[in-house]
């Protein structure tokens, strides 16, 4: 029963007497279209039914519903011409009229008979019970306005159908069906390539100004004894890297690129970007955390499993994180070509990002995954323009970088839901501070004192300048930046 046909069909089917009346059939379809939303998320190819997402919303709300519905302007005139307060269901039993209920359905009644006079068309009173069905006269004029009841029909307001997005980026039910299950999809072709072109120049000067920043920040991460203060040249901190690292070094990381740069500006808090966010968190309003540049030399040793959002001093689950490659990656099995490297992309143990019981019940520093029956997955070659997204939870790794490879340079812009709140390490009892990596902690550390600074700030919400608003377009706060 997807179709308006269908429900305008079912009274007759059941045996009951259909309604005259436009307003009552459109209440009883009403109905069964709240009924069908409690349906599965199913598409039903051949069908005039369609898997409505409100991606904009600030819920993730999905229902299989017909594809035409009484919008709330088409109950307004139906409301305005017949005027007729509806009476519940027909069948329902009911009690002996007193008085007062047979003086309202007289006058109700002389309402209705001077409405069809008034516009001219045949009495349905007399036609139905003389079995009359002749062509009703030509309309008469009317020269009067026709007063409205005080007793109008209250209708369940409808809700808002969402805002498309505008940068012409739309993604298809599978791709949003496959990120919920998966954890993570990849966006083919999504940004200009000459775009990108310029991007990568300005990501290569901002290694070049910001090397021994990044080593420092490695020292601190993976030699704890050691301070990073301490160290001023690259070849004392890669010394330090060499003799005391509790790991392999995997990888060097710049924070934030986006408050200098206006080439990385345009594209982290670009409409492209936060387009797809938007939807995949199925959010009105979406911010960016940070962006991060991630560089990869030949010898790096792999990147370990984590997940983006232990990092993050966020309490939510709405968190997706934009990988974008600044040159051709074929992945870990290699190009097309049998004699092409394989090259270190991405790999994500799909469907980790649902998994509850491992985070609850389990110490995830060292956890080997190989029990926990994931489905490792990559992205697979991606070219220049391509973006691969995964969840804030969505377990995922790095493979090492072969040597003779060039250097893998990637971008991650990261984006949240607005109106998360920050984790309330101090006043809440019942959250385990412990658990959040600090590895992050010099990307947050410009704005998180100021936000939970002062009696009552911690859990505050994500309100600050530098955690900028980028969607929707007309409340985008990226012409605030560079800084």
């Amino acid at each position: 029963m997807n179709t308006v046909s269908d429900l305008n069909s079912l009274p007759r089917a059941q045996g009951s007497v259909p309604c005259c009346c436009p307003l009552r059939n459109a209440q009883l379809q009403r109905k069964f279209h709240t009924l069908g939303a409690l349906g599965p998320r199913t598409r039903t190819p051949g069908r005039e039914s369609v898997l409505l997402r409100t991606r904009h919303s600030g819920t993730a709300l999905s229902s299989l519903a017909p594809r035409h519905v009484p919008s709330q302007h088409d109950l307004s005139r139906q409301d305005e011409q017949y005027d007729v307060p509806l009476q519940g269901e027909y069948s329902r039993p009911r009690s002996p009229p007193s008085n007062r209920a047979v003086v309202a359905a007289a006058a109700a009644t002389r309402r209705i008979k001077s409405r069809w006079i008034q516009l001219g068309l045949e009495n349905p009173f007399v036609s139905n019970m003389a079995g009359n069905i002749s062509s009703p006269p030509a309309p008469a004029p009317v020269t009067a306005a026709v007063p409205r009841s005080v007793t109008r029909v209250r209708h369940a307001a409808i809700p808002p159908a969402p805002k498309p997005a505008t940068s012409g980026t739309t993604l298809s039910d599978s791709v949003l069906l496959r990120f919920e299950r998966d954890g993570f999809v990849v966006t083919r072709r999504l940004m200009p390539t000459d775009q990108l072109t310029s991007l990568r120049a300005a990501c290569e000067g901002e290694v070049s100004a910001r090397r021994l920043e990044s080593l420092r920040h490695r020292v601190r991460v993976l030699c704890p004894g050691v301070d990073p203060a301490s160290l001023s040249s690259e070849v004392e901190m890669r010394e330090a890297l060499q003799n005391h690292a509790t790991d392999d070094l995997g990888f060097l990381q710049f924070f934030n690129l986006h408050r200098t740069s206006s080439a990385v500006c345009r594209v982290a808090l670009g409409p492209e970007l936060a387009a797809v966010a938007s939807q995949l968190l199925a959010a009105r309003r979406v911010r960016v955390y940070q962006d991060c540049l991630f560089l990869k030399e030949p010898g790096f040793a792999e990147t370990n499993w984590h997940s983006d959002l232990r990092m993050a001093p966020l309490d939510t689950n709405d968190f997706v994180t934009a990988w974008i490659p600044l040159r051709p990656v074929r992945g870990v099995r290699g190009g097309s070509s049998s004699r092409s490297p394989p090259d270190s992309g991405l790999i994500f143990a799909a469907g980790s990002h649902r998994d509850f019981a491992l985070p609850f019940w389990h110490n995830m520093d060292g956890r080997d995954l190989s029990d926990r029956g994931y489905a490792m997955k990559d992205t697979g070659p991606m070219e220049v323009g391509d973006v691969s997204w995964h969840h804030g939870w969505t377990l995922h790794c790095a493979a090492p970088q072969p040597v003779g490879t060039p250097p893998r340079l990637a971008l991650t812009v990261a984006f949240f839901a607005d109106g998360a709140r920050l984790l309330a390490r101090h006043s809440d009892p019942t959250v385990r501070p412990e658990l959040l990596h600090d590895e992050d902690a010099e990307s947050y550390a410009s704005w998180f004192d100021q936000l939970t600074k002062g009696k009552g700030r911690d859990g505050a919400v994500a309100h600050h300048k530098l955690l900028p608003v980028v969607w929707p377009p007309e409340a985008s706060e990226a012409g605030n930046f560079p800084l």
